[in-house]
């Protein structure tokens, strides 16, 4: 996170995960994602993705992960955006990219008219091929 201490006074306070899951899933795996996955389910998503172990399938995710910061204005207007810099695993930027898919879905008018789920299906089919 950037820590502004004065007009040219800039530093930044980093960190990062480290984990080790105790029963690590093993097998194949697809992610759907697309732009309403922001925040948390971006970071969930990111860990995935950096760790190269899922195709992903669908839209491109919101790119806007980060801590929420909170600024009243006058006029009663809140702005929220992020403070923090987050980045991928590579140093590669993520904010206005977000999760990029491996198969992209877009929905059709037709699909939501018919109750499909044309990234759920795309998403099993794409299983599919990557299983023995």
């Amino acid at each position: 996170m950037p820590v502004l201490s004065g007009p040219d006074l800039r530093s930044v306070n980093s960190n990062h995960y480290t984990l080790s899951p105790l029963n690590p899933y093993c097998g194949l795996a697809v992610l759907l994602v697309d732009h309403g996955a922001v925040s948390a389910s971006e970071n969930f998503s990111t860990m995935l993705v950096d760790a190269h172990r899922v195709k992903v399938v669908g839209r491109q995710s919101a790119g806007t992960n980060g801590n929420n910061t909170r600024v009243q204005l006058p006029g009663d207007i809140l702005v929220v955006y992020t403070g923090m810099e987050v980045l991928h695993t590579n140093g590669s930027q993520f904010h206005g990219i977000g999760i990029l898919p491996d198969v992209v879905v877009e929905p059709q008018a037709q699909d939501f008219a018919d109750g499909r789920d044309r990234a759920l299906e795309v998403a099993i089919q794409t299983l599919h091929q990557m299983g023995p």
